[in-house]
Formats: structure tokens, sequence, C-alpha cells
């Protein structure tokens, strides 16, 4: 395990952990308390575990996360801190829509449902080009996170930080597809009275 791979497994790990814990707090978190979440999984996921740590053992079950869960766990926490904005409803509507039908591309594919190979792709060369162009497009209508997350999952694929040379493996992994499906399925049949409210927010952020 390189040492890379091994930091991001912890880093992983930790946020997790910590942004598990968010609905247990009903107020606003303040930034020593979320600290405080981060250093307490780092240490647990540092223990030995048999042949490895405790955070590489239950990665090991769960799978590695994906360039953009990661970048979303990062994000939440520090919204959740005070520290950002939270992410507006339609953008976050808008990039789950994408996610799960990225997920909808490559795995039916992958286990074998399809007779059509698009997980093969992922180790295609002009994969990292078209992914790159779908980012300036988000830019372009304002989708800033998703266009983070697609840019960071073809850089950290061009550095080969983690272990797979398929760049599917970086920009989609199975619980980001289950999430945004779980959250598209929320709101669909969920009641919000401040969606008007966010809307409206969402307006003020794209005029500034």
């Amino acid at each position: 395990m390189s040492p890379a791979f091994w930091a991001w497994s912890h880093l992983s790990f930790a946020l997790l952990i910590a942004n598990l814990l968010l609905p247990l707090r009903k107020q606003r978190w303040n930034f020593p308390f979320g600290v405080m979440c981060l250093l307490i999984p780092l240490a647990l996921g540092a223990w030995p575990l048999r042949e490895t740590d405790f955070s590489g053992f239950i990665l090991a079950h769960t799978g590695n996360l994906s360039v953009p869960i990661f970048i979303l766990l990062v994000l939440e926490l520090l919204a959740a801190c005070g520290l950002t904005q939270p992410h507006c409803r339609r953008n976050r509507r808008n990039a789950n829509l994408f996610w799960v039908m990225c997920g909808i591309l490559v795995y039916p594919s992958a286990l074998g449902f399809i007779n059509a190979d698009t997980y093969a792709v992922g180790y295609l060369k002009p994969m990292a080009w078209c992914v790159l162009a779908l980012s300036g497009i988000a830019l372009i209508c304002r989708q800033k996170i998703l266009a983070l997350c697609l840019a960071a999952a073809v850089m950290i694929h061009q550095l080969r930080l983690l272990e797979s040379p398929n760049l599917w493996d970086y920009l989609i992994d199975p619980w980001l597809c289950l999430a945004a499906a779980f959250q598209l399925m929320w709101n669909a049949f969920r009641k919000n009275p401040e969606s008007v409210q966010e809307s409206a927010s969402c307006s003020g952020l794209r005029q500034k």
C-alpha cells in the first residue's frame, strides 16, 4: 500500500465517521467540535487490526471512496461547522442526477447485465479529456461543486494516487450512486416549505 493510498483510506474513514455524527447534534457544529470528530476517527483508524489497521479493515469490506464522495463529505463537514455555504438544493439535485446516470452507465456493464463493456472505457486516455470537458460544461452551467469533483477525479487519476488504473473508480462508487438515488427519492416525496426560500438563495448566489 502506497503512502498516498494509506492517507486516503484514513481520511476517508475519518470523514465517514464525522459525517455519520452530523445528525447527532441538532444545533450547528462549531469548529473545535468538528476537529474533535475528525481526530478521534483518525486515531481509531490507525489502531492495528490483524494485518492492517481499523480503517483499512473497514474499507476493505465497504470499498474505497471515489474522489467526488470524498470532496462532498469534506464540504458537508465544513458546512456543518459554518465555514462554507450549504450546497444549494437545485444544484444538489442536478449533481445527484448526474451521479445516478453515471452509475446506470457503468454498473450494469461491470456486473455483466449488458453486453456493452462501458467499464473498460475508463482505461482509455480520451476518457479523461471527456470528463474534463464535462467539468467545463458544469462550470458554465454554474454547477461549481460538480465541476470541482470531475476535475479533481481526473487530476488524482492522472497522478495515480489510488490503486486502480480505471478512471471510473475515481469518478463513481456504489455508495455515491446509492446516496444520490436515495436523496432524489427522498426529496421527491418530501414536502419542503423552505424550497422557495432556498431557490431564492440559489438565485442570489448565482447573481454574485
